[in-house]
């Protein structure tokens, strides 16, 4: 959309009704193919662009992404085509550099899974240790509050306060046990198509915010909210969104206690036994002899020998040679790869639009040659006798003489 104004033209009269009209079909979730088409066709040839080429390119890839939004991709829908891979470099933007050595990057990556892991135990505890803020006394809202993370949380209070002033029913349809309900949403000025089972509570809407992004759109709150429903169905909650979304075993000096976990690893619950034992044993030595202190610490490490038997000290490849599991060949046979110029490297050329906002934003100064505020200064001032009178001569004092001298730069007569 950042290139509208230069390929259709900003100075046109019936530019801000092209862009209004545009906005209103690429930014609409709830348009099908069908009616994408017909609004998008519409649209050129009343302005008569429908044969301009970047047009007809933003045509094909909006209408690809249309048709995977009506296919009910889960979570694929909503992502763009780079998304993934500027997501990645963003990251790891923060931990690698160009000039970098393998260990370095290796070392690098695991302290961004370190701040990864941090900031989950930050946000698990906020979610644990503290309630979000309710905005009305429905039951519903309140197991919301219970199972969603409070940043979803907020999401689906949005949906319910949005569904409580701006909806009504048009319509009502049973069949085979299930009830059609035509839902009238005034505030987007469209009918919504909802199907609720009254049996097992499963409702879906022809909006597919739930299979879109995994949570309930106001239409199905309304329909929920109409027929008593006062706790979350399991099939209306995405599990990714809850608060026991990351679930695993929790260690403490006393032992392992297991948070809701649904299969154990054997191993995992070992190394949490041997870790509360090493915590204990250090517990007690603090009140026994600094002999006894030794003879542990002699053991530690008469079992470490076992375990890790000393070796010599190896040079640099060697031990990347280890750490590989194969040896460097001494004779090289594939080549380098040559530099490609990919999305994002090079120069970028800027464009007289861009080069005049930046001078514009620049502040003024004064010229001491043309006397004026502006962007240049006497060096480069564009009139450069602008404010100088044609000097006839200038006169100059030596001891107690008077000297004339006259200038060759006299004026035409």
């Amino acid at each position: 959309m950042n290139k509208v104004p230069i390929k259709y033209g900003s100075t046109r009269h019936d530019y801000q009704d092209f862009l209004k009209k545009l906005n209103s079909i690429i930014w609409d979730e709830d348009l099908d193919a069908d009616e994408f088409d017909g609004k998008w066709l519409e649209i050129m040839a009343q302005h008569d662009v429908g044969d301009v080429e970047w047009f007809t390119e933003c045509y094909s890839k909006r209408r690809q992404w249309v048709m995977a939004h009506c296919k009910d991709l889960k979570m694929g829908a909503i992502m763009r085509t780079t998304q993934r891979s500027e997501s990645e470099n963003r990251f790891f933007k923060r931990f690698e550099h160009k000039s970098g050595t393998l260990v370095e990057f290796l070392m690098r990556f695991e302290s961004a899974m370190e701040q990864q892991r941090h900031n989950q135990k930050r946000l698990d505890n906020e979610n644990r240790q503290s309630n979000p803020k309710l905005s009305s006394k429905m039951a519903l809202e309140s197991d919301a509050a219970r199972v969603y993370t409070h940043n979803m949380f907020e999401e689906f209070q949005h949906e319910l306060k949005y569904s409580t002033n701006t909806f009504s029913c048009k319509g009502l349809i049973v069949l085979d046990n299930i009830e059609v309900s035509t839902v009238q949403d005034s505030g987007r000025n469209r009918n919504f198509e909802v199907k609720f089972n009254p049996g097992t509570l499963q409702a879906s809407c022809s909006c597919r915010l739930f299979e879109r992004k995994g949570l309930l759109c106001s239409h199905v709150i309304w329909i929920y909210c109409g027929n008593g429903v006062k706790k979350l169905p399991e099939c209306g909650v995405a599990r990714r969104w809850t608060k026991d979304a990351y679930r695993g075993i929790e260690c403490s000096f006393h032992g392992p206690e297991f948070v809701d976990v649904d299969s154990i690893d054997t191993k995992q619950l070992e190394m949490t036994k041997l870790w509360s034992e090493v915590h204990e044993t250090i517990g007690i030595l603090g009140g026994k002899e600094k002999e006894d202190i030794q003879n542990l610490t002699n053991l530690i490490r008469e079992f470490k020998e076992k375990l890790c038997p000393s070796s010599e000290e190896l040079s640099k490849e060697e031990e990347l040679e280890k750490l590989l599991g194969c040896k460097a060949s001494k004779e090289i046979t594939i080549p380098p790869p040559k530099i490609s110029k990919n999305k994002g490297s090079g120069k970028r050329i800027v464009s007289s639009k861009s080069k005049a906002i930046a001078i514009a934003s620049k502040p003024k100064r004064m010229c001491k040659n043309c006397k004026q505020m502006a962007h240049h200064d006497k060096r480069n001032c564009p009139n450069p006798f602008a404010e100088r009178p044609p000097a006839l001569f200038t006169v100059k004092t030596i001891g107690c003489f008077l000297v004339l001298t006259f200038d060759k730069r006299l004026p035409e007569i």
